[in-house]
């Protein structure tokens, strides 16, 4: 597993890329060190719609935020969608596809009073 520092996992999340970050201890002090990389507000969430347009995950996988802590990450990962406004976009619903036999039981399971 790759070993990254907090900010630089921030920025991977971001913008998908591996940017050299001065050390943070929170998001207020990233948010200018991404400005000077090119990635202003704006342009994240541009960048966000199009990785959701295309069926891609954003904020994207990091595999080293399981250094941090599961919760840790979370909360970091709240609160950036919160500061960019993007909590309350809703992702495009998955494709469709064929229901297997254990969700077609699940539709037809009905409770009493129905």
């Amino acid at each position: 597993m790759i070993e990254l520092p907090w900010e630089q996992a921030v920025a991977m999340a971001v913008t998908g890329q591996a940017l050299p970050l001065e050390p943070a201890t929170r998001l207020t002090e990233i948010w200018p060190q991404l400005a000077a990389h090119g990635w202003d507000r704006p342009e994240i969430v541009n960048h966000a719609r199009t990785i959701w347009q295309q069926g891609q995950p954003w904020p994207h996988p990091v595999p080293a935020a399981a250094a941090f802590g599961a919760a840790r990450w979370q909360a970091t990962l709240d609160q950036l969608t919160h500061e960019l406004g993007l909590d309350t976009v809703t992702q495009p619903p998955s494709q469709r596809r064929p229901l297997n036999a254990d969700e077609r039981r699940l539709l037809a399971d009905r409770p009493p009073h129905y």
